[in-house]
């Protein structure tokens, strides 16, 4: 149970490597494709670089080229947003949002690109499609047949809707018959590398490739699961096709090896990589062969999963979304490769209530205290005590977010990741889209009345 507990610990570790990034003019970590990172706070674009102030103070510049998608996005907005309040003027961007508001609420009169009035109202705009109910029918056309206020309008409004969601699964499950490529020579100093359809194995013993075919199941199902939650996660391999684990025949060489002391596995945000000794996987060396033993406790092992294949965004999502969603995942049931949804309010209170907590209530931190709360403060609770009702806190606000929030059906995060993937800034976005004008001690009330709802009792520490 020690070791167990270490390795949840490690994802500790791995917040310190995260810096805040909420708000438009706060220090955030800028990233490249590959996980190679600058801290700095953004002071101005000049052409293809940025100018950064450095913690210490002093400025340096980063080419655009060097950074990867997300912030290539957020800096797109930026120099959008500057420009056109330049252009405009912050009075005049207010009241067409304020305008844009009303789009859908009846009929208007919009303006044509070459001046002419058009009456009707707005039923669709999917970003380049206006579709307008008008007294001789409806009607579809390109939206830069507008003119340029009514074409603002419209990029205004569909920002402000939410993003549709699909169904949700009962099941996922890894491929039944998963191929397991054996690379022959090896990479980077490692002699046996072995494949999976998404995930690279590197280890210094040889295998079976039945044994990494039992094993990749849980690394598969997972980012399957991950995938397959119908809010837009979209987990991507690094660069070169695969997520990355190496596998250590011994803890010994583990921690040799730069993995933390006392802990069982670690995912590495710098190198973007998972760290975890064979044993903990479940495989033990039986004369001269390696078997896999079942039955082992996966739960952390999903929780580094989690991260590990939604790394692209980790420097974007406040902390206790990076730490909810990791939980959530981890507190599904899980067996040989099939993860099972069907009652994730029974398997969450089941995660929530384990010990310490006494009594029928989980005494759950407070969510404004949660969701202001940075990774400074979070990885501080390691040392300082806290750090598993801040976990098991953040798993039961997930949940609340994902199936009891609005309709219950995960739109409100479905669109505060669209507004993140649209390089909107994280604090914005959850302004707009979590809180939709809630203040904490409104949505505190909400929380806890529909997660008792679900047979899910907390009380506010």
């Amino acid at each position: 149970m020690k070791e167990k507990l270490a390795f949840a610990g490690t994802a500790f570790l791995l917040c310190l490597l995260i810096l805040p990034t909420r708000g438009d003019e706060q220090e955030r970590k800028w990233r490249t494709p590959e996980g190679r990172f600058w801290v700095g706070t953004l002071v101005d674009v000049n052409g293809d670089r940025i100018s950064l102030r450095m913690p210490d103070g002093t400025q340096g510049n980063i080419s655009l080229a060097k950074l990867g998608e997300p912030d290539q996005r957020y800096i797109a907005r930026y120099v959008a947003e500057k420009a056109e309040a330049a252009e405009l003027g912050p009075e005049q961007i207010a009241q067409e949002k304020k305008l844009a508001a009303t789009l859908s609420e009846g009929p208007r009169n919009w303006t044509s690109s070459d001046g002419k009035a058009i009456q009707g109202q707005l039923e669709g705009f999917d970003g380049s499609t206006v579709q307008l109910r008008t007294p001789r029918g409806v009607f579809k056309f390109p939206a830069d047949r507008l003119s340029p206020l009514d074409q603002r309008l419209l990029r205004r409004w569909v920002e402000d809707q939410p993003v549709q969601v699909g169904e949700w699964p009962d099941f996922v499950e890894a491929p039944d018959n998963m191929e397991i490529e054996f690379v022959d020579g090896g990479v980077e100093g490692w002699e046996f590398v072995y494949r999976s359809s998404h995930f690279e194995f590197r280890t210094t013993t040889r295998l079976s490739i039945s044994v990494v075919r039992e094993f990749a199941r849980i690394f598969e199902a997972t980012f399957e699961v991950v995938k397959a939650l119908p809010v837009g996660f979209n987990p991507k391999p690094r660069e070169g096709g695969y997520f990355l684990t190496e596998l250590y025949e011994t803890r010994n060489q583990y921690y040799a090896a730069g993995g933390p002391a006392g802990s069982g596995g670690v995912f590495m945000g710098g190198a973007n990589k998972i760290m975890i000794p064979l044993p903990n996987l479940g495989v033990k060396q039986v004369g001269n062969r390696w078997i896999l033993e079942s039955g082992a406790d996966s739960t952390t092992l999903q929780h580094e999963i989690t991260h590990q294949v939604t790394f692209r965004w980790l420097s974007q999502w406040p902390v206790w979304f990076i730490e909810g969603l990791a939980e959530y995942i981890s507190s599904a049931r899980y067996n040989k490769g099939r993860y099972t949804l069907k009652n994730m309010a029974g398997n969450v209170e089941d995660a929530i209530m384990k010990y310490p907590v006494d009594g029928n209530s989980f005494p759950m931190v407070p969510v404004e205290t949660l969701m202001t709360m940075d990774h400074g403060t979070w990885s501080a609770a390691l040392t300082g005590g806290g750090a598993t009702y801040n976990y098991r806190s953040s798993n039961a606000l997930m949940f609340y977010f994902l199936h009891l929030d609005g309709e219950g059906d995960g739109s409100g995060v479905a669109t505060f990741l669209h507004a993140l993937n649209q390089g909107v800034p994280s604090r914005t976005a959850l302004a707009e889209h979590l809180l939709r004008g809630r203040d904490f001690a409104a949505l505190s009330q909400e929380v806890e009345t529909k997660l008792k709802q679900e047979g899910i009792r907390i009380e506010y520490r």
